[in-house]
């Protein structure tokens, strides 16, 4: 009987023994995956999301849709979310910014009205004249404060500018943390689509009732490097009216690595500027880089 009591005893502490080792092995693991875990307080702003759809029709023209989430983190960050400005070109785009809101930390939200929207010159066109289709959007979001979500929606028209043809460069985010980036864009089937994605950035494609949908899904989890505006970045002189054309057409940027661009049509991206110059082209034409 005491051999049994002795025995029963050793396989108890046995088992309280493996029992601890077991827990303190879980929660060394667990400690683990939490200093693992990012850690974005410090940033100033947090894309919670970036949503971006683009609809092209065959004759080139089309609608274009963002949608976003940002969260303010650090006094900092309100510079950024407490003025948005969002570009566009007056010649060939019509923007709207559809809503504005800021969901507050008590749970109430605050509805930004259109008297809080200005419609402004870019700061290209301020220093250079010939620019002067450049425009933003700046939209003041009232009684933002740290701690607080930042919702927007803004719709973009666009009229082509090369009838039958469209073009565009997207830039996924690099600046920010970024959460959940998703990009569509939708053509008709029977339009010829060139697509550069940047590496790692691969689409997923699917055929709906004559139209193809490109679907692209990213983020941006690493602490954004210092600005460098003249990184990775290219200009070519302008120096003929083809050339012309292109700087019209934003071509002669070259995005950087994050950077995403398509078009319509066929041969090289300077095979556009062989088209024939459209109605603007006598404008273009005091259009000079030096």
């Amino acid at each position: 009987m005491l051999a049994l009591r002795v025995l029963a005893t050793i396989v108890l502490i046995g088992c309280l023994q493996l029992r601890a080792g077991y827990c303190g092995t879980h929660s060394a693991v667990n400690d683990r995956e939490v200093d693992t875990k990012p850690d974005f307080s410090q940033e100033p702003v947090v894309f919670e999301y970036i949503h971006e759809s683009m609809r092209y029709e065959s004759d080139g023209s089309g609608v274009m849709e963002t949608q976003s989430r940002i969260r303010v983190q650090t006094t900092a960050g309100l510079n950024f979310a407490g003025q948005l400005a969002f570009s566009y070109n007056a010649s060939d785009e019509q923007m709207e910014a559809r809503s504005v809101s800021v969901l507050k930390k008590d749970g109430t939200t605050v509805t930004t009205g259109q008297e809080a929207v200005q419609d402004l010159s870019a700061p290209l066109a301020q220093g250079a004249p010939v620019y002067t289709d450049a425009r933003q959007k700046h939209v003041t979001v009232p009684g933002v404060s740290v701690g607080d979500v930042v919702e927007y929606d803004v719709l973009t028209k666009v009229k082509p500018v090369l009838p039958g043809h469209f073009w565009h460069i997207w830039a996924f985010m690099d600046k920010f943390i970024a959460l959940d980036e998703q990009l569509d864009l939708n053509v008709p089937t029977s339009v010829m689509l060139k697509i550069n994605s940047p590496e790692g950035i691969e689409p997923s494609v699917s055929v709906d009732r004559g139209r193809r949908h490109y679907h692209w899904a990213t983020s941006n989890m690493k602490t954004p490097p210092p600005i460098d505006l003249f990184k990775n970045f290219e200009f070519d002189v302008v120096s003929s009216e083809a050339s012309a054309l292109q700087l019209r057409l934003g071509l002669c940027f070259r995005p950087s690595k994050g950077g995403m661009r398509w078009r319509t049509g066929t041969g090289s991206w300077n095979a556009i500027a062989e088209f024939p110059l459209p109605k603007f082209a006598p404008k273009l034409r005091t259009l000079r880089v030096t």
